[in-house]
């Protein structure tokens, strides 16, 4: 379940902007609109989003999309990224785009999110947003995989670094992990 997502540089958003799932605390009596997950966190179970004209509607829902695709559908080894930086400002056209998801799968709060250019992955990483484990992160030139993603996912050590090795500078370490159906 989608509890955030934060765009940053990316079609009309130039700084980072944060769409949250996350329930006001102020109105307790709504529980039936909302999930539950923690004792201090509540996500509502649907939203609308709305605004003017040319406000970015469409636009968060791209830069979703846009990273959705990248997650589940990777890159070819010769394709850039179809990465579209803000281009109303020529100190962000090239600059690297930011995305990052918090969400909840198995009972656990996870934050993933990465930033990239046309070119490649700048950085990846994968958390438990609630105790700030870390399971992965990527820098240009290096994935440090903790002990906490190998246990999470059950499988040796050999074979993750065998995929870091793998994984192209315009493809996501998580979408290698998926297309190798490492579990």
């Amino acid at each position: 379940m989608l509890i955030q997502f934060t765009v940053g540089n990316f079609l009309s958003f130039k700084e980072k902007t944060t769409f949250s799932m996350v329930a006001s605390p102020d109105e307790p009596g709504h529980t039936d609109r909302v999930v539950k997950l923690t004792d201090d966190l509540s996500v509502l179970r649907i939203a609308a989003i709305y605004g003017a004209n040319a406000s970015g509607k469409s636009n968060l829902l791209k830069a979703m999309a846009f990273a959705q695709n990248l997650i589940v559908n990777g890159t070819r080894p010769i394709d850039e990224i179809p990465q579209k930086p803000f281009l109303l400002d020529d100190d962000f056209v090239n600059n690297d785009s930011f995305f990052e998801f918090i969400f909840s799968f198995n009972k656990k709060i996870f934050c993933y999110g990465f930033t990239c250019n046309k070119k490649q992955i700048q950085s990846e990483w994968l958390k438990d947003a609630i105790s700030e484990k870390t399971y992965f992160e990527r820098s240009i030139s290096k994935i440090n995989l903790s002990d906490n993603l190998i246990e999470y996912l059950n499988i040796k050590r050999e074979r993750l670094e065998f995929i870091t090795e793998d994984t192209r500078s315009n493809q996501l370490f998580l979408f290698e992990l998926y297309n190798r159906d490492s579990r």
